[in-house]
């Protein structure tokens, strides 16, 4: 076999041997920091732009910057897990399906008007056409999406949507079957999804859900601090993303130019 063809081969065979807890945004970030550049040197023609035009390219930069603000506390959450509740970190980054297969969990801490349902913290799934262990999501087969919205409680809410996975993934088929049972076009309330007192996903979330505030009380004993909130962790992220943001002078166009 040629060499190149057998890399290529070895890549593809290894392509998903390990899932992760991954960053929902990763693929997207850098086209954002793309249109951050574009719109920042549009920007730095303002003299010859109209009122409304820079007007309309400030508030642009505006909500880029914030979309990057979002992928940066998501990475931050993310390794607060790692760091606060390693044994829940460790257990879902290396789920498997029945089969054996890795499965991705990507992870957006997202505001609240971003949110897709009315709920603080979600996971979006379905059974995949390959087989009935497999599941997938908008992220592709063998993956599922977390979305957890930016409240005080997010890395609470971030550990009991992985109980509810730690069971789902690797008893997919048997939990599909469950769901068409209790779930399926009989639901007033989406906040019963998962919490059926039959259902095993549900108490493996409470399970989860003991389990990190055991690890947090041991971070805040061995630390000697408190968690971070999300809020917090966003707060800091926002203020060192100001010199993302263009500052226009009278003669020129001031910016940050070591951002990534």
């Amino acid at each position: 076999m040629n060499t190149r063809l057998f890399i290529l081969a070895l890549i593809l065979l290894s392509s998903n041997v390990f899932g992760t807890i991954k960053n929902g945004y990763e693929n997207e970030v850098q086209a954002h920091y793309d249109s951050l550049e574009i719109l920042r040197s549009r920007l730095s023609e303002y003299q010859s732009l109209s009122h409304g035009s820079t007007g309309k390219l400030k508030r642009a930069i505006k909500e880029v910057v914030n979309l990057i603000s979002y992928y940066q506390l998501t990475d931050q959450i993310i390794e607060q897990l790692r760091i606060v509740c390693p044994e829940i970190f460790n257990e879902l980054n290396n789920i498997k399906d029945k089969r054996g297969r890795s499965v991705d969990i990507e992870v957006k801490l997202i505001p609240k008007e971003d949110a897709k349902i009315n709920l603080s913290a979600a996971s979006f799934f379905k059974q995949s056409v390959i087989d009935e262990d497999a599941i997938t999501s908008v992220y592709g087969n063998h993956s599922v999406a977390v979305d957890v919205w930016l409240t005080e409680q997010a890395l609470f809410l971030l550990c009991h949507e992985l109980g509810h996975l730690n069971y789902v993934i690797p008893n997919a088929a048997e939990y599909f079957k469950f769901y068409d049972q209790f779930y399926r076009g009989r639901l007033p309330n989406l906040s019963y999804i998962g919490h059926n007192r039959f259902d095993k996903s549900g108490k493996s979330a409470k399970v989860f859900e003991k389990k990190f505030r055991q690890a947090r009380a041991r971070y805040a004993t061995i630390r000697n601090k408190r968690v971070d909130s999300a809020y917090l962790v966003m707060q800091r992220i926002r203020q060192n993303n100001k010199p993302l943001e263009v500052i226009v002078t009278t003669d020129a166009v001031l910016y940050n130019t070591s951002i990534k």
